[in-house]
């Protein structure tokens, strides 16, 4: 028997999760229960099964047939960006929130952004938890406690909580579901980043935002396969980062701050730790991955305007020692520091 729900009935859902699904049946069950257990009941659950090959379909049908705020869609296996803009348009809340399945959010989430969906927010943002495969706390992410209704005119505030590691996911905020739409800001079908993307677009439209001091997600670090190789790691991570620049161009101190941290971290860290460790690929295509992205122009030129040429080798000694890092991985870094010392001739 379906569950009976009063004000689901006689109101406009206020909030629409959207949960797209796919071959997380470990999992899954957690995150449909985290989401029925919210104290503030006025939401409604969109989970688009984006063609799963095990369990997951079946645990979603489960609790679609028992409850009335589940809407389970079934999709073609298309990809997560797909899946979510599939739940955009199936929404009817006046925000939307994008949870992954293999994560749970705290039972007072919704509960907690209530006083701030009133104020009419854009965005409102919030922090997490970080948590092992087994569910085991390993540490928090925190915004700091701030609001706007100009962010355009104060992109510090911003730039400040994404220091904090807040602000670039999709699911640590919750959006205004007519902000999405009349931008006509949707995914796109990269395999990684397309959630960057989507929230870098966001943010370029949104006039008010508030951050609250206080982790509500539950955030899953599950390490990928090493046989799955994006080939357009590189690419997409460049313009992810043009995309950042651009916003970021007040060329405050704080905004330099930041983009010298996610450069740092995406162009040594992220993509050559993808690049090397995968097994997929041959040494000599990693090294053109390699060469490709020290080539880049753009990163060339924002590496020596701030005159990270000294972090270039802490961050070579730190890989190298602490990592243990195949030899590949010092080369690439080799080579592109060469290249910054020819730049800077």
């Amino acid at each position: 028997m379906k569950e009976s729900n009063n004000l689901l009935m006689q109101n406009k859902p206020l909030i629409s999760v959207i949960v797209p699904v796919y071959n997380v049946e470990k999992y899954v069950s957690e995150c449909i229960e985290s989401i029925l257990r919210q104290s503030y009941k006025n939401v409604e659950i969109i989970i688009i099964d984006d063609g799963s090959t095990d369990g997951s379909g079946n645990i979603c049908q489960e609790y679609a047939s028992s409850n009335l705020r589940i809407k389970l869609f079934r999709l073609k296996n298309s990809g997560v960006g797909m899946a979510r803009n599939y739940g955009i348009n199936q929404a009817t809340g006046n925000y939307v929130y994008f949870l992954d399945a293999d994560d749970f959010i705290d039972k007072n989430l919704f509960q907690d952004l209530f006083r701030f969906i009133h104020k009419d927010y854009d965005i409102i943002l919030f922090g997490y938890n970080k948590i092992s495969e087994k569910g085991k706390f390993l540490r928090s992410q925190n915004p700091k406690s701030e609001e706007t209704d100009k962010l355009q005119d104060n992109k510090d505030l911003l730039a400040q909580n994404m220091l904090y590691g807040c602000g670039l996911a999709v699911w640590d905020k919750i959006i205004k579901r007519s902000l999405i739409i009349k931008s006509n800001i949707y995914f796109d079908r990269k395999k990684r980043g397309q959630d960057f993307t989507f929230v870098i677009k966001l943010y370029a439209k949104t006039k008010s935002i508030v951050s609250i001091n206080k982790p509500l997600y539950n955030y899953r670090i599950i390490f990928g396969n090493k046989n799955k190789f994006d080939k357009d790691i590189v690419i997409n991570h460049i313009k992810n980062f043009e995309l950042l620049s651009n916003f970021f161009s007040d060329n405050t101190e704080i905004q330099n701050r930041f983009l010298s941290k996610i450069f740092s971290t995406w162009f040594f860290k992220v993509v050559p730790m993808h690049i090397s460790k995968t097994q997929k690929i041959p040494f000599e295509t990693k090294i053109y991955f390699m060469t490709n992205m020290f080539n880049n122009e753009s990163l060339i030129e924002f590496l020596i305007k701030n005159k990270m040429k000294s972090k270039f080798e802490n961050v070579m000694k730190y890989f190298f020692l602490k990592q243990k890092l195949t030899p590949f991985f010092l080369f690439g870094i080799l080579f592109g520091f060469a290249r910054v010392l020819k730049y800077n001739k």
